[in-house]
């Protein structure tokens, strides 16, 4: 009787609670940008928006706390993605210092062949503002001529909630 009362237990415990995690698990939606020539996974809740030139993609969480933006460049000759993060670091109107050590700015061999790249650089960032601090993350990533730069923008206080989903997002980026 005891041992019939626990299987009933868990088996309406791996029923239930199937069925209560399936219903929480967030939808994505797919974003297959054409003219950029990448794609990008976001959770169905979160803002699209594409920038009338359609050389960006931003999604946004409904609440604005955090952003993933992918922007698209050509140079006119080659570089490094590391030289073309330090450009953009040095352009920007109040500079930013990259917290991460030189040694784990490129991404590892099996992200970028995941990306669809060749070359990555990455940069991490804290910026304060009046309305509070940010978190920021930058990817670039470069295939001759064609750069991709990802920016991870999160507020600080919304770490906890939105840390993990804007990872997934900008890990889910990838070349056609």
């Amino acid at each position: 009787m005891i041992l019939t009362r626990i299987v009933f237990c868990i088996l309406c415990g791996a029923i239930f609670g199937g069925a209560y995690f399936a219903a929480e698990a967030p939808q994505e939606k797919l974003h297959k940008h054409k003219k950029g020539k990448f794609s990008l996974r976001y959770p169905s809740d979160w803002k699209e928006q594409v920038d009338t030139d359609g050389d960006a993609l931003k999604v946004s969480s409904a609440d604005e706390a955090a952003f993933v933006q992918v922007k698209t460049d050509q140079v006119k000759k080659p570089l490094t993605a590391c030289e073309y993060l330090a450009r953009m670091e040095a352009t920007e109107a109040t500079p930013k210092a990259n917290v991460l050590p030189e040694d784990k700015r490129r991404p590892k061999d099996e992200e970028l062949e995941a990306a669809g790249v060749r070359d990555g650089c990455m940069g991490a960032y804290r910026v304060s503002r009046p309305e509070g601090d940010y978190l920021q993350g930058a990817g670039v990533y470069v295939n001759g001529r064609n750069v991709w730069v990802i920016i991870q923008n999160l507020r600080a206080a919304s770490r906890d909630k939105y840390g993990a989903a804007i990872g997934d997002i900008a890990r889910s980026f990838a070349v056609k």
